[in-house]
């Protein structure tokens, strides 16, 4: 106990070290924990749907209304 009293640092750092360990072997384990990215096929029929609203509101001389979407950066 004395050699721990002495080298507080090291100890903490040992702890934190263990934590992350720890972390790391659950989120490997059990899978991510965030959200899955959207398919390919849901991206194209999106915009496909987006194209067809965009031409059938021409042909009817409506106004075409475009709503910006702010896309999330994947890090």
């Amino acid at each position: 106990m004395g050699i721990i009293a002495q080298n507080k640092i090291s100890s903490l750092g040992m702890l934190f070290g263990a934590i992350a360990l720890m972390m790391g072997i659950i989120h490997f384990s059990f899978g991510p924990f965030s959200a899955p990215p959207p398919t390919f096929e849901s991206i194209v029929a999106d915009k496909t749907a987006e194209i067809k609203r965009g031409l059938l509101a021409g042909i009817k001389g409506e106004k075409i209304t475009t709503v910006e979407k702010k896309e999330d950066v994947d890090v």
